[in-house]
């Protein structure tokens, strides 16, 4: 995938995370950043921005030449 290994990612980063997942999603899969990482990781997050957002997923096409990789821990 993507994020293979986005388990091993900082639980406490939680914006480097987002910020990381959201910028393969926009360059990968067409998902447009409608929310900021910020926004996306913020206890006062707008329910419906959210879901507008997570709305692109279902729909989502992977481009031709996407960095997919295995997962280096497969005992995970």
């Amino acid at each position: 995938g993507l994020c293979p290994d986005w388990q091993d990612w900082n639980p406490t980063d939680s914006l480097q995370n987002a910020s990381e997942a959201m910028g393969l999603a926009d360059d990968w899969l067409n998902v447009r950043q409608l929310i900021r990482p910020e926004e996306l990781v913020s206890p006062n997050m707008d329910e419906q921005s959210m879901m507008t957002y997570l709305s692109q997923y279902p729909n989502a096409k992977l481009k031709q030449g996407a960095p997919l990789r295995p997962r280096t821990n497969p005992n995970r």
